[in-house]
């Protein structure tokens, strides 16, 4: 059953980086940017540089409903491209009633594990979610996530970038760093 719920996990977030989302907007530069709390879940807020494209999806297993939810935000420069993206899993109770946080936050990272350049462990907020910073690269984009496990939900928040100097600059600070999954 556990095996069945980790790799539940890691197909749906594959699903969802993959590209199961509708076009991101392109908007204001990462300077204007602004703290939103978003439609699917009233507790994550992120300081967004320009309005995020919202979507979501329910997915029915064996084990009951699953919930998925992205937002993403591209800022478009003649110099490149700025993904900013938030990724929610939802799973449904009784799935990870017995699934351990950390088992489950090393699942779900497993499959993003080749690409990968760093990867460190921290706790997240006053409740210490647990939870990884990544940095990867692969066919020439720089990738920074968060992935923190927080009760049934899963949230990857990540900014990928053509240029490794950008996932320093401090529109991309701010972003991770605003990160809030409290009221």
């Amino acid at each position: 059953m556990r095996s069945t719920i980790l790799a539940g996990v890691v197909m749906a977030l594959a699903i969802g980086v993959s590209g199961c989302t509708k076009p991101p907007g392109i908007g204001t530069s990462p300077s204007a940017a602004a703290e939103r709390q978003l439609t699917f879940d009233p507790n994550l807020r992120l300081k967004w540089p320009g309005p995020p494209s919202e979507d979501s999806q329910l997915l029915n297993n064996e084990v009951g409903e699953q919930k998925h939810y992205s937002a993403t935000f591209t800022d478009k420069r003649p110099e490149g491209v700025v993904i900013f993206s938030a990724f929610v899993d939802e799973y449904p109770a009784d799935a990870v009633k017995q699934a351990d946080p950390e088992e489950l936050l090393t699942a779900t990272v497993f499959a993003f594990k080749a690409d990968e350049v760093s990867q460190k462990k921290f706790a997240h907020g006053p409740q210490k979610y647990p939870g990884f910073d990544i940095l990867s690269q692969s066919d020439g984009k720089f990738d920074r996530k968060l992935v923190v496990v927080a009760g049934r939900r899963v949230y990857h928040i990540a900014v990928t970038s053509t240029k490794e100097e950008w996932l320093k600059a401090p529109e991309v600070q701010a972003f991770f760093d605003s990160l809030s999954l409290d009221k």
